[in-house]
């Protein structure tokens, strides 16, 4: 989802651009599982956040061991961890998966249990 639909999407539900339930590092985990070949740049635009911030998010990351990144010529190739656990006492045992689970195309799933695309 761009940044741009997304604002949108908040101000059409009454409510106000100047907070998000997922942080940035969040969302820039969100973004590189569906874009693993993705530029800094790209990812910076994808989330909404300058290509600096995204750079120091993605290192986060990698350092974190929630993002492993490999190098195809000049650009980086993404994977995500999904094992990884969420990193909030409130999550309690909640890994990266659960997040993306209902969040990203392949792990969406209607109340029926049947997946979607």
């Amino acid at each position: 989802m761009t940044s741009e639909v997304h604002e949108n999407q908040l101000q059409e539900e009454g409510g106000s651009s100047a907070w998000a339930l997922l942080t940035n590092h969040g969302a820039v985990l969100l973004y590189v599982a569906e874009h693993a070949d993705a530029t800094v740049r790209q990812v910076g635009d994808g989330v909404g956040i300058t290509e600096r911030a995204a750079a120091r998010i993605l290192r986060d990351l990698r350092e974190a061991g929630y993002l492993y990144a490999t190098r195809i010529g000049r650009r980086n190739s993404y994977e995500v961890d999904r094992t990884r656990p969420l990193r909030h006492r409130a999550t309690g045992d909640a890994r990266v998966s659960d997040l993306f689970q209902g969040l990203l195309p392949e792990t969406r799933v209607h109340r029926n249990g049947v997946h979607s695309q």
